[in-house]
């Protein structure tokens, strides 16, 4: 636990501190202890050179070793001493007084020709002591000696050797040693203490914080729970911002689930207005039909007045070859000039009937221009709906991932939204270009249909002006026997006519041909819309659903008016 590694780290780094200052601290009373001792030693010897009597060692001195040059003295030397002369000296009064000085300072060391310091104090005749300590085996100690030179009268005499044991200054430092373990528990101790002390003080806010997110991720995601700020420390601050964070997550989740509603609401109406559209189509589809029947009924019309202007074209080609029986027979003749007035007015009532239907087609026409202008207001608001949810499911991605692993179950919705956006659009495109081809050839054949009434006008116009043609035809047939040159004259015009009115027949049925097939790619092409209008309420009822699962998402969070 988070508790346990604080308390290990602080009490680890202060045992290490304490350890680090009391080594330091025992090592600096150790070298300053023992650099008394040496200066202690140096003096007691410089001291215990004024005591020693030097005009009683000098005959001594003089007795043992009447040939030694002490300014020869090395290491190396080895100065051999009669023991009898030694034995001699014992008993005398001069050593007897030289033993009394030395027993004031210290006893003396005998052999004083062995250490090196001795060769630097007798040859520098100066005041020293050793480097290191050295143990006796006599004492059962450590010891260190000092050597001061003894002169009288300005004559170096020899050096007085003492030695110190390093026991009370060992005493000292055990002591010393000891209180610095006693120092060193109590620490461990405080350390222990404080590290508890602190870890608990930093784990009950972290606790109080980790509970709190537990209760969030547990409690079905309850964001109107808060954390108390007890503190201005880093772990307060951090219970503020975190508190800050929630609130705003708050907020988020609020706008997220206000925007996912009014996309319910807008794939209501994209549904209403799919529905409206279908209606349009089966409607558009109704009229395409009757245009197509109607059509064809001029088609046949068409038909039967090219049949027609044929057999007037025959009558008349007859005709023109019997003007020259006109004379002889001008009953006969006024009887087919009969027949044709029946057989054109035959022909001027088809004409009407022709010229009504492109009438009726031309208004169909219009109709389907105007629903393929609904059509098109229609997939201009799919296509803006459809951006709308584009930027709805960026502002959702970007606020997912903002909010890290709580808003990662509705970024997964986010994407699956902005997918199906993508794919409506591109239906959307395609079901634009499909009503402006629509559009265009509604009016291509509306502009046709135009021309067909047009040219059924002028049809008509000519039917009539040959209706009235063939009355003066019949009442100058009465004079016939009197203007047989005239008569022959008048049928030269009606064979040309003729010729023009079925020239015009002929026009008139490639342009109902075209017509039938203008119609029939109409026909084909709502088709089409109906089964991209199906593609594009599919897609509405996929974001309806998606839109409800984003919602069921959003109200896993509790907020105080969620």
């Amino acid at each position: 636990m988070l508790k346990t590694k604080i308390s290990i780290a602080i009490f680890v780094f202060t045992s290490v501190i304490y350890f680090l200052i009391s080594a330091y601290s025992y090592k600096v009373v150790k070298t300053e202890l023992f650099g008394e001792l040496k200066e202690r030693l140096k003096n007691i010897s410089y001291t215990g050179a004024f005591i020693i009597n030097n005009k009683d060692l000098q005959p001594l001195v003089a007795l043992l070793l009447p040939d030694l040059d002490f300014s020869k003295i090395s290491v190396e030397g080895d100065f051999a001493i009669d023991e009898e002369k030694i034995a001699a000296i014992e008993n005398s009064t001069e050593y007897l007084k030289i033993c009394e000085d030395l027993n004031k300072i210290r006893d003396a060391q005998p052999d004083l020709i062995l250490y090196a310091y001795i060769s630097k104090a007798a040859s520098e005749q100066i005041n020293c002591v050793e480097r290191d300590f050295v143990f006796d085996e006599e004492s059962k100690h450590n010891i260190i000696s000092g050597y001061a030179p003894l002169i009288e009268d300005g004559k170096f005499l020899g050096l007085l050797g003492l030695d110190i044991s390093d026991k009370n200054a060992a005493a000292i430092l055990e002591k010393t040693f000891k209180t610095y373990i006693a120092i060193y528990i109590f620490a461990l101790i405080s350390s222990i203490l404080l590290s508890f002390s602190i870890s608990r003080m930093l784990s009950r806010p972290l606790k109080k914080l980790m509970t709190s997110l537990k209760d969030m991720a547990d409690g079905g995601g309850d964001l109107s729970r808060k954390l108390k700020v007890e503190s201005r420390d880093e772990l307060g601050q951090s219970a503020l911002e975190f508190n800050r964070f929630v609130e705003k997550l708050k907020n988020v989740i609020r706008v997220i689930l206000e925007i996912a509603k009014n996309l319910n609401s807008s794939t209501e109406n994209i549904q209403g207005a799919i529905s409206s559209l279908m209606h349009n189509l089966n409607k558009q589809t109704d009229l395409e039909n009757e245009a197509n029947l109607q059509s064809r009924k001029v088609n046949e019309s068409v038909e039967m007045l090219g049949i027609n202007a044929d057999i007037q074209s025959k009558a008349f080609i007859l005709l023109s070859n019997r003007l020259r029986e006109l004379s002889q027979s001008i009953s006969e003749l006024t009887k087919e000039s009969e027949h044709a007035r029946e057989l054109l007015n035959a022909v001027a009532g088809n004409i009407s009937e022709g010229k009504n239907s492109l009438e009726a087609a031309k208004n169909i026409m219009e109709n389907i221009g105007k629903s393929s202008e609904e059509l098109t207001g229609i997939a201009s608001l799919i296509n803006d709906i459809s951006d709308q949810i584009n930027l709805l499911s960026l502002n959702a991605s970007i606020e997912s991932a903002r909010a890290g692993d709580a808003g990662r179950g509705f970024a997964v919705v986010a994407e699956e939204i902005s997918k199906l956006a993508d794919k409506t659009a591109l239906n959307v495109k395609d079901i634009d270009r499909i009503i402006k081809s629509n559009s265009l050839l509604i009016n291509e054949g509306t502009q046709k249909v135009t021309f067909m009434v047009e040219l059924f006008t002028k049809i008509i116009y000519d039917v009539d002006h040959i209706s009235n043609m063939l009355d003066d035809f019949f009442t100058k047939m009465k004079e016939q026997s009197l203007q047989d040159r005239d008569v022959t004259d008048e049928t030269e015009s009606m064979k040309d006519i003729m010729k023009q009115i079925k020239d015009l027949m002929e026009e008139h049925k490639k342009s109902v041909e075209v017509i039938a097939s203008s119609i029939q790619s109409i026909n084909q092409i709502s088709q089409d819309n109906s089964y991209s209008v199906e593609s594009i309420q599919e897609a509405a009822e996929a974001i309806s659903s998606q839109a409800s699962i984003l919602v069921k998402q959003i109200k896993y969070f509790k907020t105080e008016e969620l």
